[in-house]
């Protein structure tokens, strides 16, 4: 979360400008994470570019949505690597 918080947004400078102004989601980190990692639908997709577009979602939760995604799929792998590792310690030969 610590990380993602501190990313970079193509949000204005204040809540009102960006309400107001929107951002630019080709300049938002956060965006950019869900374009090449974590949102292979373009349909939602587009619906979080015009998000950042039209100013209805601020930055915090921007942060915070991504934050919750890659926590999920973090998870997720922790799980999967876990599980594996309890079969791999059935195939090592431990001396």
């Amino acid at each position: 979360r610590a990380k993602i918080g501190r990313a970079l947004t193509g949000q204005q400078a204040t809540a009102e400008l960006q309400r107001k102004y929107g951002g630019d989601p080709d300049k938002c980190v956060i965006c950019q994470y869900y374009k090449y990692f974590f949102e292979p639908d373009d349909k939602k997709l587009k619906k979080i570019f015009d998000a950042e577009r039209d100013g209805s979602m601020l930055a915090g939760e921007h942060k915070a949505a991504l934050a919750d995604t890659i926590n999920a799929y973090l998870r997720k792998h922790r799980q999967r690597r876990e599980r594996y590792r309890e079969k791999l310690d059935d195939f090592i030969v431990r001396s």
